[in-house]
């Protein structure tokens, strides 16, 4: 979002004159057909944003009240719809409320975060962070099987030297090789 904002700013700053978004600025450059699509494109962008946002908010609330269930359920579509066109005509009121909007989302999406940051430092333990950071105690059954670089080099060198010493006649995969053996 913030690359976005920057864009419409170094915009905004070379082609001051012009000032109705996507649709200007695309149809100053390249014509009337690909203003249309960028505006259109921009607009289905943002309607399939805000259907995805409320499903998952209505998803959400669905683990507190069963009522939402999943997110498509009657009840969660028709209190979506309200949402959505009570912010629509909140907006329609002025900057001023859209800037209000804008300040209250701003604090729900930084709220939760900082009670988690919070939960964090207060809950956090040293010791268990600590115990086996490295994993020289964890048993070898339980850690993944990792090959090192060395071994990665050496299977894709055998392989690759083997497919280039085929004569022309016989270029097979070198996987089906049964014979190929590792470093």
């Amino acid at each position: 979002m913030l690359m976005l904002a920057f864009v419409f700013q170094i915009l905004a700053v070379r082609k001051p004159g012009l000032d109705s978004g996507v649709y200007l600025y695309a149809k100053a450059g390249f014509g009337d057909y690909v203003g249309f699509s960028a505006a259109f494109g921009y607009w289905m962008g943002c309607c399939f944003a805000d259907a995805a946002c409320l499903i998952l908010i209505k998803a959400t609330l669905g683990l507190f009240f069963p009522i939402f269930g999943d997110g498509t359920t009657p009840t969660a579509l028709v209190s979506a719809t309200v949402l959505l066109w009570g912010v629509h005509f909140l907006v329609l009121r002025g900057v001023k409320e859209a800037a209000f909007i804008n300040t209250v989302a701003t604090v729900a999406k930084i709220v939760p975060i900082v009670i988690l940051i919070v939960i964090a430092a207060v809950s956090f333990r040293s010791d268990v962070f600590a115990a086996d950071f490295w994993g020289a105690n964890t048993p070898a059954a339980a850690r993944p099987h990792r090959p090192t670089s060395r071994n990665c080099r050496c299977i894709t060198f055998t392989l690759t030297a083997r497919a280039r010493s085929r004569t022309s006649h016989e270029r097979l995969s070198p996987f089906t090789d049964k014979s190929a053996t590792r470093c």
